[in-house]
């Protein structure tokens, strides 16, 4: 009888300190939920860098800092807005690039063209 009432205590001991661990990591959830959200400063980044237009290269800039700004959203320590900011950084940068590649291109057809013409 002994060896069983000393089996018994021992998994007692050891469902309390699941039971113990189970309420702190509770109580850090809890303690999480209550923390105000954050907004990402690389989701404003990202949106800033994609809308200046005189910029070189800025496009680009905004489009990686949105990337990685939506990327963390997945952490829960940021806003909502935050993560409408870098999709909206996205979009403008992915619109700015290719309208800057199809000027880019446009260009170079029309001075080939004309410059064909004239030959």
């Amino acid at each position: 009888m002994a060896a069983g009432e000393g089996e018994t205590k021992e998994k007692e001991v050891v469902i309390a300190e699941k039971v113990e661990d189970k309420k702190e990591e509770t109580k850090k959830e809890e303690k999480k939920k209550d923390e105000p959200k954050q907004t990402n400063g690389l989701a404003i980044a990202g949106l800033v860098c994609s809308l200046v237009f005189f910029i070189p290269l800025t496009g680009l800039v905004g489009l990686i800092l949105s990337i990685v700004a939506l990327a963390q959203h997945k952490s829960g320590i940021y806003t909502d807005d935050s993560k409408v900011m870098a999709i909206v950084g996205i979009i403008v940068s992915v619109l700015r690039i290719a309208l800057v590649v199809f000027i880019f291109f446009f260009v170079f057809i029309i001075i080939g063209g004309i410059t064909a013409a004239l030959y």
